[in-house]
């Protein structure tokens, strides 16, 4: 029996237009974000790849764009500092906590926490109240790993 792999190849390196770190919004569209030195920004791909948009209101040096699970917020990461943004782009807001160099958000699967390291320590910070625990003290998340959740 043959084995067939099929993928979707978006964006375009050689046209200045690639999308990467994609996360995956409840109505099926991906939230991607463009290449920083190229197309910088905050990308909506529709669930059949037929468009995408921008949606951030010209933020720059953004990376990391990850969705809530209720589908009405995106977290993400400027300048090493968290941020959020309603799922349309709207109200972007510098969530001030006192962890920097930030990394690697993804929220709760009750869309009431993120959780983000800094310095290769996990952090969760509650969005509204602006607090923040620190979960990892002897660990050490390197770069090449992954969060998330587990209900």
């Amino acid at each position: 029996m043959q084995k067939q792999v099929s993928y979707v190849l978006y964006g375009d390196y050689s046209d200045k237009r690639p999308l990467i770190s994609p996360s995956w919004a409840p109505d099926g569209s991906i939230f991607v974000q463009g290449w920083t030195s190229m197309n910088n920004g905050i990308y909506k791909v529709a669930a059949d790849f037929s468009e995408y948009e921008r949606i951030d209101p010209d933020l720059t040096n953004v990376s990391e764009p990850s969705v809530s699970p209720d589908g009405k917020m995106i977290v993400f990461i400027s300048d090493e500092k968290l941020w959020t943004m309603g799922i349309d782009g709207s109200n972007p807001t510098l969530l001030n906590t006192t962890a920097t160099k930030l990394h690697m958000p993804v929220w709760s699967p009750d869309s009431k926490y993120i959780a983000v390291t800094s310095y290769g320590h996990i952090h969760i910070i509650d969005p509204n109240l602006l607090t923040h625990m620190e979960i990892t003290q002897s660990h050490y998340v390197g770069t090449d790993n992954q969060l998330c959740w587990v209900k």
